[in-house]
């Protein structure tokens, strides 16, 4: 009599196996991960990048339109209690024009202070901008800004103050108040006052996720003189998200990476705009 034949039973895996394949998959992903994250922050780091750098081209733009950097902060506020005088107007309200963002300049009031909410100020300054952000940085509320304007540094020696010869206006984003006391003398920056040398002077750092109020990106409080190590301080001091180190703006226009354990007197002598350092180009 014919009989079918009983198929065959497969071999199944057995617990050993399947432990084995599950440790196989668990030191692949584990070898993977750090690639992974290595490329998106290297991404991130590029995109950094080139925000700098349509910053250091509208920069340039701007000169070459009126002769001279926009102010780093134009109706700056020494008071704990802003003046109606104090308007504090970032210098990145003055490059959006040659950042195709002429339509939200035209929208602010340039006769008010940044977060009049009177006028459209404040409601303006809660846009995020992109080109403001770094992607590397966490953002908990709107308008959130990641670059500072650099006025000076005092790690090479130079006494914290105001006047001519004092830390404070060593840069080249300045605080602007013509009624100061204090400031009334300072005026905005020509590519001729920079007789270190626009490609060794840093005009923008990164000054990442500094817990500030709605719209940090228009607020001309963003703007400081350095004065200690890269990455220590976070809120107006060059600070960044990026691992070992953090991304400046030169005065011509050009963006750098530098290493956070940048000799300090360096640092200093890059922030200086005419103190008559030489800084060479090994930090870059």
């Amino acid at each position: 009599m014919y009989r079918k034949k009983k198929a065959g039973r497969h071999p199944a895996f057995t617990l050993v196996e399947l432990l084995v394949v599950i440790a196989i998959i668990g030191v692949l992903i584990a070898l993977l991960l750090p690639a992974v994250q290595a490329a998106r922050e290297a991404a991130r780091r590029t995109q950094c990048s080139s925000n700098l750098h349509q910053m250091g081209v509208a920069f340039q733009a701007y000169h070459a339109a009126k002769n001279e950097f926009p102010p780093g902060n134009l109706g700056y506020r020494l008071s704990i209690a802003p003046r109606r005088t104090d308007k504090d107007l970032c210098w990145t309200l003055f490059i959006l024009p040659y950042m195709e963002q002429k339509y939200l300049n035209e929208e602010f009031d340039f006769t008010v202070r940044w977060d009049d909410d009177i006028t459209n100020n404040l409601e303006l300054s809660r846009k995020n901008l992109s080109v403001f952000q770094c992607p590397s940085t966490q953002h908990e509320y709107d308008g959130a800004g990641d670059y500072g304007g650099v006025s000076g540094s005092d790690l090479t020696g130079l006494r914290w103050g105001w006047g001519p010869d004092r830390a404070n206006a060593s840069g080249v984003l300045l605080n602007i108040n013509k009624n100061s006391t204090f400031i009334s003398w300072v005026n905005p920056i020509r590519i001729r006052d920079i007789t270190d040398g626009t490609s060794s002077t840093i005009m923008v750092c990164e000054d990442g996720g500094a817990a500030d109020p709605i719209g940090r990106w228009a607020n001309g409080q963003q703007v400081f003189a350095v004065n200690t190590p890269m990455n220590l301080v976070r809120g107006n001091e060059a600070f960044s998200d990026h691992p070992s180190g953090c991304q400046v703006q030169m005065a011509d226009g050009s963006a750098h990476f530098i290493n956070e354990d940048i000799d300090l007197w360096l640092l200093g002598a890059l922030c200086t705009k005419a103190n008559d350092e030489l800084a060479g180009s090994e930090w870059q």
